[in-house]
């Protein structure tokens, strides 16, 4: 193991239109979205369900001319099943072969996914075409191959892995703020890869620009051999979010988001429960994003089997780099977390590294992506109290998630060296 702004709904927090720390899906998924599948084994006779007229359930000429503009990239990674997506320039068919351990014995047929654009008056749609593919009916804990088969040139094969059960450790790559210099985010990538975590958490601005699909396809080049065999889970950044960008942001993952296109969910992975939050959107007393957090950690407490509780957003709770901390987030934020007794908490937006300890739970900056790095400054004041270290670095943070603790480890990159460690006992 190793800059205009943004007027927000939730008063206090401001978005810089040019400056990595979403409800979306996840293995059993809170978010009462529904999720359409149309996966089917090469034997079977199930119907497709499509949201366009395209028929994605069968080869078609533009299979043998369509060109990938991103991914393949996994979603979604339950017990027995997971989410295939890429995005092609033609409408081509969506169809991805998959088998245990290095077989294509199987076929799995999903849709070309057609968004939402009501209302988004600064956002052109999407001029690719992205394409879904539900595979299920998998075992728990097998490892998998898949290919993208229906493009013009070869794609590499993926592997993964379905959902651990919660009795199993885990292994969880937590990074963010990685827009703007791809030599950079290229180099914390290759470190992450080195650790081969099972999932990546993506604290937010993933891409300068969220409105911009040539961002978007930069980043999933950048970062190709990571997600197209490690699932990931995203949360929204101010860069993301930023003039109209969540549309696109629920474009390439899931198209998710919620009626005011906020992006918050949970996820389940092994013993991990998280909580993903969206920062940018409306958190204030009564809000629905609000209401449907104390809701998913009120439903996890009633468990008699405790999972590790991870909480995931892009805004500072403390902070002493480049932008101030959102102290009336944090107001609201901390005694829910410290009710419900979340166990660690993550954000970005400050590109550096910071943890905090606030009743024996950290709580951390990660934001050294790829951004253009910040340096932390002296800790005065009343926050002082609770700062433990800091430091201006490229980085990624490694949880080791066990039923009983969690092992953390911040990786130096390139170097793979460890800046900091920490420990939770006992959830």
């Amino acid at each position: 193991m190793a800059q205009g702004k943004k007027k927000f709904l939730f008063p206090g927090l401001a978005a810089s239109i040019l400056v990595f720390s979403a409800g979306m899906w996840a293995g059993a998924c809170n978010s009462n979205d529904s999720s359409p599948s149309g996966d089917v084994d090469s034997d079977s006779d199930t119907d497709v369900d499509t949201d366009t007229d395209t028929d994605t359930g069968s080869e078609n000429p533009l299979d043998k001319q369509a060109v990938s503009t991103a991914g393949p990239y996994l979603l979604k990674p339950g017990p027995d099943s997971i989410e295939v997506w890429w995005e092609t320039d033609l409408a081509a068919s969506s169809r991805v072969s998959y088998g245990e351990g290095e077989s294509l014995d199987h076929m799995a047929v999903g849709e070309i996914i057609k968004d939402d654009y009501e209302g988004a008056y600064l956002v052109k749609p999407p001029s690719g075409f992205r394409h879904k593919v539900v595979i299920s009916g998998l075992e728990q804990g097998k490892s998998y191959s898949y290919k993208v088969i229906s493009v013009k040139e070869p794609l590499k094969a993926g592997h993964f892995s379905t959902a651990p059960k919660q009795d199993e450790d885990v292994e969880i790559a937590v990074f963010g703020d990685d827009r703007s210099n791809d030599e950079d985010h290229h180099l914390v990538v290759q470190t992450i890869l080195k650790d081969s975590p099972a999932l990546v958490v993506n604290t937010g601005d993933m891409v300068p620009y969220g409105k911009n699909d040539d961002d978007w396809r930069n980043f999933f080049k950048i970062e190709a051999d990571l997600v197209r065999n490690t699932p990931m889970y995203p949360v929204m950044g101010n860069h993301e979010s930023a003039l109209e960008g969540s549309f696109k942001f629920g474009s390439y993952f899931g198209g998710m988001l919620k009626k005011d296109q906020a992006a918050y969910y949970s996820f389940e992975f092994g013993p991990v429960h998280g909580v993903v939050l969206d920062t940018n959107r409306d958190l204030e007393q009564g809000s629905d994003q609000l209401n449907w957090l104390e809701t998913d950690l009120e439903s996890v407490s009633h468990r008699k089997k405790q999972p590790a509780l991870l909480a995931f957003f892009h805004h500072p709770l403390y902070t002493f780099s480049n932008h101030d901390p959102e102290k009336q987030l944090r107001e609201i934020l901390l005694p829910i977390f410290q009710k419900y007794g979340v166990d660690a908490v993550f954000w970005g937006h400050n590109h550096c590294y910071e943890r905090f300890s606030i009743k024996g739970v950290p709580y951390i900056t990660t934001g050294g992506g790829g951004a253009p790095l910040y340096s932390v400054g002296q800790a005065t004041g009343d926050d002082a109290q609770y700062f433990v270290t800091g430091e201006k670095a490229l980085h990624y943070i490694l949880l080791d998630v066990s039923p009983t603790a969690i092992d953390g480890q911040v990786i130096h990159v390139p170097d793979h060296s460890v800046m900091d460690t920490f420990k939770i006992e006992g959830y």
